[in-house]
């Protein structure tokens, strides 16, 4: 196959917002599409690659995974293997063992699938995962696995049979792809099915450019791959973490890759642009920048945290550029061009064995003394106790067994067993955070209810979340019909992120974009029914404090330097985030609000005077500060419903 260096340049185009976004550049909010356009060009190699070999009855099925072997393997395998001891001396305990998981998943090429598994809710965030970016490779790999075998079964049925076959793939992927933006956005980003549409992309732009290596119509042509590398760029700035993606989001950059594949060349415009030495340069060593920016920049987050991350991004980012330019020269082109198969395979074995060993070695030393992991002895040194357990999502919810796992929300009993329940908390993972102390205050006032609380599903019939898989249409239907089955009920308490739900775009009510009004109209209804169906009294709880970090990881990150000052939210933007829920509680009979508890004249803190959290992470309550919002709210309740009564 002939070199193009114009795709070397392209694959530039597609690393360079990925390693932006990743740092945080807000400007690239779109970057991820860059992954889209390096699944086009893989298809499009692979395909052509495939084709030439099966036309001239040379294709070997073992020289083309040795092929893929020498080119990913050895890159991949040096990253994994020079993260290890900093994940040791960086990670505390649990993200470490997180990490030890996600290695064996990445060396398996299942990483997509170990990702796909951990995006529960209360997961490790995103840019705290060295090897997340893993997810991307372990797609490839696993379309490597099935289409080569696709293609030389049906090559021998004639051309007419492949593109009609491809066709079909191509279209039940896409199919796959949209509905689960829908319904399931984790699996249709993460897994094979919903992406295979974008490789296959690819395969079509290989199998055209094969038939028609020349456009008969240059100036045509040139304009095709300037419309192609335009739908590549806009998305980079227009699109953002709350676009439904992949699906129909995804065409732009994967309609503008095969354009630009396929029409640019050393003619037109375009194609000189992308054969610019730099940029061919950057391409050159795209796949080593991809692999080296993620583990760097999540280190360097969690020993030093976001700030300083921020702070020295774009030094980080020159030293992914060093280590990748090092990585090619130094240990990818000797292994890829190593003639002794049978030392390179040793040598690749015994990477694995000693990667498999030292994960072995440090998982050992997790489970037998905490205190010898360097960043664990290091927080006992300036953490109190409970933050530290905090930051390792220990000690943090009140456990509620009850598991309507069909409907997507967990439910228990709390307070006085002796008493009848008369009280009902209804609402996302706010309301399981206030359990431990509705608990306890409710023991304190002879009071026993139910609690109903469904993770990244705030409390509005008809709501969807596509990010969260078990937050469906039915789940707050159920609750409400559950809540309207309570006989001696007299207070409900509603308590959600009202704010996410009015305005996130992977959030749907009734299976159309949120809105206001629409969440208006839904409590308005679960209000009424309550009204017309039971005692009730009912109110809404505000959101509550929320801070840009995780606290307690903030404090661990931060607390040994001079001058740390845990987080702080103005009041003023708390009391903004207030009134913008205030439209929600004119329908209930009563607007809960705890900013005055919370925050000072000026500020709300994350950590209070004595040195206690308020907030463990970005938003939910600690026991101790959850107890206290319970007295508060009950307090609150008990001041309103006195002297009133619906029935």
């Amino acid at each position: 196959m002939k070199y193009r260096p114009e795709i070397d340049g392209l694959r530039a185009l597609a690393v360079l917002p990925v390693v932006l976004y990743h740092a945080g550049y807000e400007v690239f909010s779109g970057g991820f599409i860059g992954v889209d356009v390096f699944f086009v060009i893989s298809g499009f190699l692979i395909t052509t690659l495939i084709a030439n070999d099966l036309d001239k009855s040379r294709f070997s099925i073992a020289r083309f995974y040795e092929r893929r072997a020498r080119r990913i393997l050895p890159a991949l395998f040096l990253v994994m293997l020079v993260t290890i001891p900093f994940a040791w001396m960086w990670m505390m305990p649990n993200d470490l063992s997180e990490f030890l998981e996600s290695l064996l998943a990445t060396i398996l090429f299942v990483s997509n699938f170990f990702f796909w598994d951990q995006t529960d809710y209360f997961d490790m965030a995103a840019d705290l995962k060295p090897m997340l970016h893993t997810w991307s490779l372990a797609v490839e790999e696993q379309f490597y696995i099935i289409f080569p075998l696709v293609l030389i079964s049906l090559w021998r049925f004639g051309r007419p049979m492949v593109l009609w076959t491809l066709v079909s793939l191509f279209l039940i992927s896409f199919w796959l792809a949209q509905w689960g933006v829908r319904n399931d956005q984790p699996t249709a980003f993460f897994l094979l099915p919903a992406r295979a549409w974008e490789l296959i992309a690819g395969a079509f732009a290989g199998l055209y450019f094969r038939a028609r290596p020349h456009f008969v119509m240059p100036r045509l042509g040139g304009f095709f791959a300037a419309i192609g590398l335009f739908l590549i760029i806009l998305p980079v700035f227009t699109y953002d973490d709350q676009t439904p993606f992949p699906g129909a989001s995804a065409v732009p950059p994967v309609l503008g890759s095969m354009l630009v594949i396929v029409f640019a060349n050393d003619k037109s415009m375009i194609g000189k642009v992308l054969s610019m030495r730099l940029l061919v340069s950057v391409g050159l060593i795209s796949y080593s920048l991809y692999l080296w920016h993620q583990p760097v920049f999540a280190l360097v987050r969690h020993r030093f945290g976001n700030q300083s991350f921020d702070d020295h991004a774009v030094w980080l980012i020159f030293l992914s550029f060093g280590l990748a330019v090092a990585s090619l020269w130094v240990f990818e082109r000797p292994f890829r061009y190593w003639a002794n198969l049978r030392q390179l395979y040793l040598s690749m074995g015994a990477l694995v064995v000693f990667m498999v060993v030292a994960g072995l070695w440090i998982d050992a030393a997790i489970d037998r003394d905490l205190t010898k992991i360097p960043s664990y002895a290091r927080a006992l040194k300036f953490a109190p106790a409970d933050v530290i357990a905090y930051s390792e999502g220990r000690d943090t919810h009140m456990p509620c067994s009850g598991n309507a796992q069909s409907f997507g929300f967990n439910y228990c009993d709390f307070g006085d067993v002796s008493a009848e329940k008369s009280l009902v908390v209804w609402g996302d993972s706010l309301s399981g955070a206030l359990l431990y102390g509705i608990n306890e205050v409710s023991k304190e006032h002879g009071l026993q209810g139910t609690l109903y609380t469904a993770n990244g599903c705030p409390p509005i019939i008809g709501l969807k979340n596509t990010a969260v898989a078990q937050c469906s249409e039915k789940t707050h239907a159920e609750i409400l019909n559950r809540i309207l089955q309570l006989p001696n009920v007299r207070n409900v308490i509603i308590i959600g992120n009202f704010e996410g739900a009015v305005t996130a775009e992977n959030v749907k009510v009734n299976g159309q974009p949120t809105s206001i009004t629409a969440a208006r109209q839904q409590i308005f209804r679960a209000v009424s029914e309550i009204h017309s169906t039971t005692a009730a009294m009912v109110y809404l709880v505000e959101q509550g404090l929320t801070f840009p970090e995780p606290v307690a990881i903030n404090y661990i990150q931060n607390s040994n330097r001079d001058g740390f000052k845990p987080q702080e939210t103005p009041r003023e933007r708390h009391l903004a985030m207030v009134e913008k829920q205030k439209f929600l509680a004119e329908v209930t009979d009563g607007f809960l609000t705890t900013i005055d508890f919370f925050c000072n004249a000026k500020t709300c803190p994350s950590v209070d005077d004595d040195g206690k959290m308020v907030i463990y992470d970005r938003n939910h309550l600690t026991k101790a500060y959850s107890v206290q919002m319970a007295r508060e709210l009950l307090d609150q309740v008990n001041l309103k419903s006195s002297g009133r009564s619906r029935k």
